[in-house]
């Protein structure tokens, strides 16, 4: 089924809280399913380092995009064949300040058309 027109998907950051410290830079369409999913996956704590919401406004997609373009920006970053996790860094951390300080969501968010 993939992303239609109007759909609201959750892009997040979440950092595991052991020794590793790894990274995941993902989506979702309900983000508090998907940390409970992580809960009962990884043995650690999971920190939720930031989230935003966007909207599709073509059929078919458009969102995910914004997710892969996040991967290919820190792609250095990224553990080997490992999907969407990243090795902690301060270009990531300092990145998801940057989207607290200009508030993401309110130049992502363009709301549903009826």
């Amino acid at each position: 089924m993939g992303i239609m027109n109007g759909d609201r998907i959750i892009i997040y950051f979440i950092q595991l809280k052991n020794s590793d410290g790894f990274i995941k830079i993902g989506s979702s369409f309900n983000l508090n399913l998907r940390l409970k999913q992580f809960k009962k996956i990884y043995p650690y704590e999971i920190e939720l380092l930031y989230n935003f919401e966007c909207y599709s406004d073509k059929i078919g997609g458009g969102l995910q995009n914004i997710e892969y373009k996040l991967h290919q920006k820190f792609k250095k970053y990224k553990l080997p064949k490992i999907n969407e996790w990243f090795y902690p860094n301060k270009e990531i951390l300092e990145y998801i300040e940057y989207l607290k300080k200009v508030k993401i969501e309110h130049q992502c968010i363009s709301p549903p058309r009826g």
